[in-house]
């Protein structure tokens, strides 16, 4: 079994996982739901872009040896859901419902890889 993260590396990681979370829930927010109108697109889409930009300012903290190519993983993944994000605010086209949800699902996916990252925190310590 490959060592857990350094804790401040580990802490790093999770800042950039949680804000990851955070950015994924601003952009899941303009979906209408049942009972509520979903919020305007333009105001989720800034709150995930700010939210991927603080998971890049966390970033450098945990690039370590034993994390490289998860970290390389996580740091294109921010790049290309950055990307499409800013080519989504520019455009700014009219979604319906399943246009929406299409797009919101394209954006996020690239961030999947910070599934593979959160496998990181949960390696047992080197002893």
């Amino acid at each position: 079994r490959r060592p857990a993260l350094a804790p401040e590396a580990a802490r790093a990681l999770r800042a950039c996982i949680d804000a990851v979370g955070r950015g994924k829930d601003a952009l899941t927010s303009a979906v209408p739901g049942p009972r509520r109108p979903g919020r305007p697109v333009a105001e989720a889409l800034l709150d995930f872009e700010g939210a991927l930009g603080e998971a890049r300012s966390a970033m450098p903290a945990w690039r370590v040896g034993e994390a490289e190519g998860t970290w390389r993983s996580c740091s294109d993944a921010l790049r290309e859901s950055a990307r499409m994000a800013e080519r989504l605010r520019i455009e700014a086209p009219a979604l319906d419902f399943e246009n929406l949800v299409m797009v919101l699902k394209d954006l996020m996916a690239p961030l999947d890889a910070f599934d593979d990252a959160a496998r990181l925190l949960r390696r047992r310590p080197a002893r």
